[in-house]
């Protein structure tokens, strides 16, 4: 069996579990033969590492013969985290925030505090992109990395840190997903999201 496990991005409102919009890509991905796990972690008052924390047990709880972490934004930063210590078979890493110590010159900490709190961006701007790549060196994890075409104009440094992600990261290819916003919850980027996930029997199942 192969099973996927889905991270959703910041929302402290509901859970990816709790969106009526993630299951076109929870379908798509059950019609080509997985086992669909939902991060059913909340993002209320907690930080990436917290969260990546709880997304650890969750994994060891409930992976299988092969396994696949599908994250999207700050699911994809958390994605990257963990993957170095859960050795999953695939990676795709969907619209990856840009909110790593490297880089926090090119932000607007006032902004991005308002937004997301100070304990969250302390958190994040621990976390050293170039440190984590390191991690990587020798394991055997296929990544996809990609990014809506629309967030090219709306979100450029998100865009640039893809091309990075995709330039460091061993067994790394970066995808454009045409008409895609930021969001993979959206049908345009779950279609296209869709196309470059092979079928469960890729694995054997």
């Amino acid at each position: 069996m192969t099973s996927v496990f889905l991270i959703g991005g910041f929302n402290i409102h509901h859970t990816i579990a709790q969106s009526e919009k993630i299951k076109l890509l929870q379908g798509g991905l059950e019609a080509k033969g997985y086992h669909v796990i939902m991060a059913d972690i909340s993002w209320r008052q907690k930080t990436p590492s917290q969260f990546a924390a709880e997304f650890k047990e969750l994994y060891k709880a409930h992976s299988t013969a092969h396994n696949i972490i599908v994250g999207n934004s700050f699911g994809a930063v958390v994605a990257l985290c963990v993957a170095p210590d859960l050795v999953p078979d695939q990676m795709y890493l969907c619209s990856l925030s840009a909110f790593f110590s490297e880089d926090r010159a090119e932000r607007s900490d006032s902004d991005d505090i308002k937004h997301f709190g100070k304990r969250r961006m302390r958190d994040l701007w621990s976390l050293s992109f170039n440190e984590i790549i390191k991690k990587y060196d020798n394991l055997d994890i296929d990544v996809t990395i990609t990014y809506g075409e629309m967030e090219k104009k709306m979100h450029p440094l998100l865009v640039r840190g893809c091309e990075r992600a995709a330039a460091l990261l061993p067994r790394a290819k970066l995808v454009e997903l045409p008409g895609a916003p930021h969001s993979m919850n959206d049908p345009v980027y779950t279609r296209e999201l869709l196309e470059y996930i092979p079928n469960a029997t890729h694995f054997g199942d």
